[in-house]
């Protein structure tokens, strides 16, 4: 995901250099895989002021211009643009500049007049989608600045991971940083005045599949003039990798990376009519030979497993996925029928995977979608149509589940956590810590020492009691304040046991494990696996807490990443081994809290001598050897 930090700023503040904010978001678990400096191809392109605008001598279509740049004398350059008077304020390419695309700029000869550079268009720039007319800049912008100064911006490119469907938009990430710095996070306001008439007049939505679109909200808005967006809105679209198409289906892609709430605009005109002249909206699956031509003008023919928007004629598009060419909002359009719903993660992924259709859209819903968002992505597309679209919003909305459910509320002891995370924070410094990422605690019953926790903001909360340790780990610090405490246990021997060689013929999975609070290395060892006899080293160089002591190293990996990976492994292979490698911070005399690498895992497999391997576990160094290739 690409993360223009320019615009990330709108939803929190922070003073960190851009990479070291790479790094902090690292190592909160959302690797950032580049950082681009967005305009850094706009060299030698600086703000000038148009002085003159005059015909050209010799060419009807061409103008003659004299052009301020800053100190030195006005420049002399032929322009071809009708949009340009004296006194603007314009980008100009000077002699030497590089544009996008590696595009030289020289002085040449127009007509037999000389040209000292060129005025730029937004297209030219890939600032905006407009190449008809010269990008005009605010009036009082300070002539002579660098156009990089100007708009130039950082982009994170941020890996999100699967499970983390609530960051893959600007507002979750928004609230890692905040989490991490101790800033506060900042909720889009939605301001939507509604001054049409009653949305039940003009339009009514049936579901009929409930189970696969638990919740689907409409708004509409009338009068529209559909047109390019503000040119501040291509720019971040244009930033974050998204190519500006429209002020109407901007506002869609705007919400969708802002909120993380995929939405769809169809035009109210191509919606067929109920008895009663109201635009009716069904959602179903597909009927036998039904086809739809998509919105990349592909005609597809739909199974029956197949989620849809239909009205009486037949299919508008395929929910979740991608929108119908027949009802897609165009220069034509004056009234759109906003769609914001909710469907079932499942369905969504396999009907992307059956088209072989996987959207920005489908990738957001395969991952869940929070209740509440249906509502207010519809409410906030409508208020950035009406802004920059003009027309009127129609009063009320049409929604199929009107009850939201409540925040998630989930129980969590702190004395645990405390021990989880190695640190001694507390119930209150947890409640501050939760407090930046939206999390209100409060006491279960007076006197308890179990906590409720609840999402305050409209994103998901895992609701698990082990997603609380994380949410406090990302907000405390970067290293825990003392040793980690684990609880789970394995195996029976003594660390003393742990030398001995095992012969375990099974394969053998091992999975390098970050640590939460990124106090080690970003990756140890290598996920892989290995179809054949090996013999596992395993050679003591520390316990933890003494010789005696079997309690596991790294006591926060969550619950649930542990559990997935047994699962997968013991589903997919004979006799499994399944280790875990990863950083635990244990103290070092004279140094302080150093990491140390450690071994978990369970392992199902023959030994000679007990028949299941039973691994105790210590500071550790892993060897794989395949016994083929000798003792050495």
């Amino acid at each position: 995901m690409r993360v223009p930090l320019g615009w990330l700023r709108d939803y929190v503040d922070f003073e960190l250099a851009p990479d070291a904010l790479a790094e902090r978001l690292t190592l909160l678990g959302f690797e950032v895989k580049g950082l681009e400096r967005w305009g850094a191809e706009w060299r030698n392109v600086v703000v000038g002021e148009l002085l003159t605008v005059e015909k050209h001598p010799r060419a009807d279509r061409l103008s003659l211009t004299t052009v301020r740049v800053g100190s030195g004398e006005p420049l002399q350059i032929v322009c071809g643009a009708r949009n340009i008077e004296p006194g603007q304020r314009v980008p100009v390419a000077l002699p030497g500049a590089l544009l996008p695309g590696n595009r030289a700029i020289e002085r040449t000869e127009k007509m037999g007049i000389g040209s000292n550079g060129m005025l730029c268009s937004g297209d030219e720039l890939r600032l905006s989608v407009d190449g008809e007319g010269i990008l005009i800049l605010p009036a009082d912008t300070t002539v002579g600045t660098a156009l990089t100064d100007l708009y130039g911006d950082w982009v994170l490119d941020v890996d999100v991971k699967p499970n983390r469907g609530d960051a893959l938009c600007l507002v979750g990430l928004a609230r890692e940083v905040a989490a991490a710095t101790g800033a506060a996070a900042r909720f889009p306001l939605v301001a939507l005045r509604e001054d049409g008439q009653p949305i039940g007049d003009s339009l009514v939505v049936a579901v009929e599949e409930p189970e696969l679109c638990p919740r689907f909200v409409a708004r509409r808005v009338d009068g529209v003039r559909v047109a390019p967006s503000p040119e501040h809105v291509q720019r971040r679209l244009l930033a974050a990798g998204m190519r500006p198409v429209s002020n109407v289906v901007d506002a869609t892609n705007f919400v969708m990376l802002e909120l993380g709430k995929p939405t769809h605009a169809f035009d109210a005109g191509a919606v067929a009519r109920d008895a009663s002249g109201r635009a009716a909206i069904v959602v179903r699956t597909a009927r036998e030979g039904e086809r739809l031509e998509t919105l990349d003008h592909v005609a597809r023919a739909l199974t029956p497993e197949t989620l849809l928007i239909t009205d009486a004629d037949g299919p508008l598009g395929i929910a979740g996925v991608m929108g119908g060419a027949a009802s897609e909002v165009g220069a034509s359009t004056e009234a759109v029928i906003i769609e914001s719903a909710v469907f079932d993660p499942v369905s969504i992924r396999r009907t992307a995977f059956r088209y072989a259709l996987r959207s920005e859209a489908s990738l957001r819903f395969e991952k869940g979608q929070e209740a509440r968002l249906a509502r207010i992505g519809a409410d906030r597309v409508a208020e950035l149509i009406v802004a920059w679209a003009g027309g009127r919003a129609a009063s009320g909305r049409v929604d199929t589940a009107p009850d939201e459910p409540g925040p998630t509320r989930v129980g969590y002891r702190p004395a645990r956590v405390d021990r989880l995370l190695g640190t001694d924070l507390g119930p209150d410094a947890q409640a501050a810590l939760l407090a930046r990422v939206g999390i209100v605690s409060e006491p279960s019953v007076p006197g308890s020492q179990v906590v409720i926790a609840a999402g305050s903001m409209p994103l998901s909360v895992p609701a698990a009691p082990g997603a609380v340790a994380p949410a406090v780990a990302a907000s405390a610090r970067r290293r825990p304040a003392s040793e980690p405490r684990g609880e789970r246990r394995l195996g029976k021997g003594h660390a003393g046991d742990v030398g001995r060689e095992l012969s375990i013929a099974a394969p053998i999975v091992v999975a390098a494990l970050h640590d939460l609070l990124g106090g080690g290395p970003d990756v140890v060892g290598e996920f892989g696996a290995f179809n054949h006899h090996a013999d596992l080293v395993v050679e003591p160089r520390e316990t933890v807490g003494g010789a005696d002591d079997e309690v596991l190293g790294d006591g926060r990996i969550e619950d649930a990443l542990l559990a997935e990976f047994l699962l997968q492994a013991f589903r997919n292979v004979e006799d499994p081994a399944l280790l875990f490698v990863g950083h635990v911070l244990a103290p070092d005399e004279g140094v302080g809290i150093e990491p140390e690498l450690f071994l978990e895992g369970l392992v199902q497999g023959r030994d000679d001598a007990e028949g299941v391997a039973a691994l105790p576990v210590g500071a550790i160094r892993v060897q794989i050897r395949n016994p083929a290739l000798g003792d050495d």
